[in-house]
């Protein structure tokens, strides 16, 4: 779900993300992250506290509800810029390492 390839394929020139598909490819898995947050056991929830997952669920239900209304340059920046990290903490949990090696107070992916 999180992978470079998601992020390559925004590319760094907004001309690049004008691909309709590729939009579409890219709603959809922010839509499915926001769906697996929201699916996270009580245990792992208890476990990493410091990881948000309201933000990711939230722009999943504003995506879902409000489809027409979705904002591609949020989209777009929402990948390039927030993604990397949340698959930093992904993968350090996975890791079995603890997440707040890599937690920012700062993170929030939905910046709207």
């Amino acid at each position: 779900m999180i992978s470079p390839y998601m992020v390559q394929t925004c590319g760094s020139d907004e001309e690049d993300f004008d691909d309709i598909l590729l939009q579409y490819g890219c709603v959809f898995s922010l839509i499915q992250i926001g769906e697996y947050a929201k699916r996270l056991s009580s245990e792992l929830k208890e476990k990493y506290p410091e990881v948000d997952r309201g933000s990711a669920a939230g722009m999943r239900d504003f995506d879902v509800h409000n489809y027409s209304d979705v904002d591609i340059s949020l989209i777009r920046y929402t990948v390039l810029n927030k993604i990397p990290h949340l698959g930093e903490v992904c993968r350090s949990i996975l890791n079995g390492t603890r997440c707040s090696e890599h937690f920012n107070p700062e993170f929030d992916i939905y910046v709207r």
